[in-house]
């Protein structure tokens, strides 16, 4: 009968122990985006001249479509979603009567250039806007600070139309839902709003969705000419995308990433905060923001640490960083996991030492 009870009482304590390792069970972690697979290339036609507003699709084998417009120099680009794709699936590059098949590779970067028979009727010497018929504006004009204007319709999770501007490459929109939209950009060459301090204009966009809804649209894209940085003597890093808060008379710094970089442009990525102005600055070549003033009869910290920091490798992981920027376990022991395993092992050993008192 002792026996019995010894037994039952091991049993009541190995399902504590069981309940609270479920209670201290890690979280699954949240998976890291995969990269699109990029598409990119230029469009001439019989005579190897550039061609203009030309839409380039691709298409997935589920039916889902990308398109883009080419610009003036006949160059076009767009990405591909990885989280809308399985490696392998083939992809149909098109432009009229031109294709070409490839397939998915999550961050793949593939150019494809075609040739189409122009229209020789079309009055070449006319520049045309987007495929939803756009229009185009000024060069520039110093009192407005507006360049041209480009219309075009969008549609698919992943658009991007040309402007080909003085500075102003393009600009595109990564969505959740399919887009059905024309969208009218207006080329910024100067803020309608003074910029931050210590910024320099870089090239801006009015955005006005003139038909359809931009309703799901994750990310805005706005491609900056190479030209314009090289005059500007800036580099990519030193960009940001910001949006005019125009009831504030601000502007707010967006989330920026470089998506995209090579000979002609750089292509900068950021959540979108509503649509009218966007402007991207760059930090001042040289400057930096002026230092934080200490408040007057406040010790600056001057003594001697006690524990001397380890050197970090730059091309090693720090702790909650993984490889391919996104979170990992930490290793040295400290934080959540270390701390719920001592205490499992401690519920463990104590469920071990009653079972054998009770024996």
């Amino acid at each position: 009968m002792i026996h019995d009870n010894t037994d039952r009482r091991g049993l009541r304590y190995l399902v504590v122990v069981v309940v609270v390792l479920t209670a201290f069970a890690p979280a699954t972690a949240t998976a890291v985006p995969s990269p699109p697979h990029e598409v990119f290339g230029t469009v001439t036609d019989q005579n190897g001249d550039a061609v203009s507003d030309a839409t380039v699709t691709v298409t997935g084998p589920d039916g889902n479509s990308y398109t883009a417009t080419t610009g003036a120099d006949g160059y076009y680009e767009l990405s591909v979603p990885a989280e809308e794709q399985e490696s392998g699936d083939e992809l149909t590059v098109s432009v009229e009567e031109q294709s070409d098949t490839t397939s998915f590779s999550s961050g793949a970067s593939e150019e494809f250039d075609f040739s189409v028979q122009a229209d020789t009727d079309d009055d070449t010497d006319v520049p045309s806007g987007g495929g939803g018929g756009g229009s185009v504006g000024g060069a520039g004009d110093d009192d407005t600070g507006e360049g041209m204007t480009v219309s075009d319709s969008i549609s698919g999770t992943n658009a991007t139309i040309s402007v080909d501007g003085e500075s102003l490459s393009a600009v595109g929109f990564t969505s959740q839902t399919n887009l059905s939209a024309t969208v009218s950009i207006t080329e910024r060459t100067g803020p309608s709003v003074e910029g931050p301090a210590n910024r320099t204009f870089a090239t801006g966009a009015d955005i006005e969705f003139v038909l359809g809804e931009s309703d799901g649209i994750e990310t805005i894209r706005i491609g900056v000419k190479q030209s314009r940085l090289d005059e500007l003597g800036v580099t990519a890093d030193q960009l940001s995308i910001y949006h005019l808060n125009e009831t504030a008379g601000e502007w707010a710094e967006l989330d920026t990433t470089v998506v995209r970089q090579n000979d002609n442009r750089v292509v900068l990525e950021a959540p979108p905060d509503g649509f009218s102005e966007y402007a991207v600055f760059a930090t001042d070549p040289g400057q930096t923001d002026p230092p934080e003033t200490p408040t007057p009869g406040t010790p600056t910290d001057t003594a001697t640490p006690t524990d001397t920091a380890t050197p970090v490798d730059d091309d090693q992981p720090t702790d909650g960083e993984s490889t391919d920027g996104g979170p990992t376990a930490t290793t040295d022991g400290s934080g959540p996991g270390f701390t719920a395993a001592v205490a499992l092992l401690a519920l463990v050993a104590a469920a071990l030492l009653a079972v054998r008192r009770d024996d």
